[in-house]
């Protein structure tokens, strides 16, 4: 959105398992910037908020709007580039497996800036421009799931960091630069040999989506010293794809638990009259309403026993699984 709000992709993960998360940069009416859910402080990352904060202020508010670690990691560091900056989280941050007391100051490698909590009121400084509802703390066995989501007003634009997602058919940009990891993923079997191209791109990319939502689909058969995809993996690829979902980790293992809770503060965002969602990772931004927004949540209303529309049931099993024996081990809450 020229002018108002930009968006900052990074890689995130783990081996040859790569999506993207974002970061989303709002220029406020009354001067400055105002950063949600901050990336890695890169060079390039700097020199492009240098250009915008030379038409528009220097960056005023820095959003950690989450608990889950993947998005805190770099507060501290980007908190350093700008030091005149207030920080501002989500209430319950964890520093397990370090002690529960110890500050959110030093859990983000700051200890001597002063760190603001974010809450529902209206007291904060950009409240006329961006309004804002925590989902959360729900406590968990280990630390408590909460987001704090906002909205602003004169995009019509809902920011989230993990609640919902989109994910498209083709690899987001930044996921392409280096198409390696997406060419390993594209191979059938461990041995079979590949040529970059944009159909292989585009395989490994839904089995990307596969791996990252469902850690272990049904589709894809593990055996010694290797694997194999069975050619169903990409209709159910697909079949999420374009679709306003919550990450079936997030379902099987969190928000489920709080069902009604959840449900209830979802209604309160549904409130707001937004156009569009810029997610903290996949697809952003994502023209949608309110009316698909909720949709997104209608499993709760089973007690999430249900899958959602464009997720496989099959494919939620090793999830599945894999919570009953943290329920029955004592290691999340049932």
């Amino acid at each position: 959105l020229a002018g108002v709000m930009w968006t900052f992709d990074q890689l995130l993960g783990l081996v040859n398992i790569r999506v993207n998360q974002r970061m989303t940069v709002v220029a406020l009416k009354c001067g400055g910037l105002w950063v949600h859910s901050p990336v890695a402080p890169t060079l390039e990352c700097l020199a492009m908020l240098a250009d915008i904060q030379r038409t528009h202020g220097p960056i005023k508010y820095i959003i950690h709007p989450t608990y889950a670690l993947e998005h805190k990691v770099f507060v501290g560091a980007f908190a350093q580039q700008f030091p005149t900056a207030e920080v501002w989280v989500a209430p319950g941050q964890e520093s397990f497996p370090l002690p529960k007391a110890l500050p959110v100051s030093w859990q983000l490698g700051i200890p001597f800036r002063k760190i603001n909590t974010l809450d529902d009121s209206r007291s904060t400084p950009w409240a006329d421009e961006i309004e804002q509802i925590t989902v959360g703390p729900f406590p968990l066995q280990i630390g408590a799931f909460v987001e704090v989501v906002f909205f602003h007003m004169a995009t019509s634009t809902l920011l989230v960091t993990d609640l919902v997602g989109q994910a498209g058919k083709t690899a987001p940009e930044v996921c392409l630069e280096d198409p390696a990891p997406l060419l390993y993923l594209a191979r059938d079997t461990a041995d079979q040999l590949v040529k970059n191209s944009p159909d292989l791109e585009q395989a490994g990319w839904l089995k990307t989506l596969l791996l990252a939502l469902y850690i272990k689909p049904s589709t894809l058969d593990l055996v010694d010293n290797g694997f194999s995809w069975f050619p169903e993996y990409r209709n159910s690829a697909l079949e999420m794809c374009g679709r306003l979902v919550v990450a079936p980790l997030l379902s099987v293992f969190l928000i489920n638990r709080y069902p009604f809770q959840v449900l209830e503060v979802v209604d309160r965002i549904s409130q707001w009259n937004f156009t569009q969602i810029i997610p903290g990772h996949f697809e952003g931004p994502v023209p949608t309403n309110p009316k698909k927004f909720r949709q997104a949540f209608e499993f709760l209303e089973m007690d999430g026993s249900i899958s959602q529309d464009g997720l496989r049931d099959e494919e939620m099993e090793f999830l599945r699984s894999a919570n009953k024996t943290a329920v029955d081990n004592g290691l999340i809450k049932g």
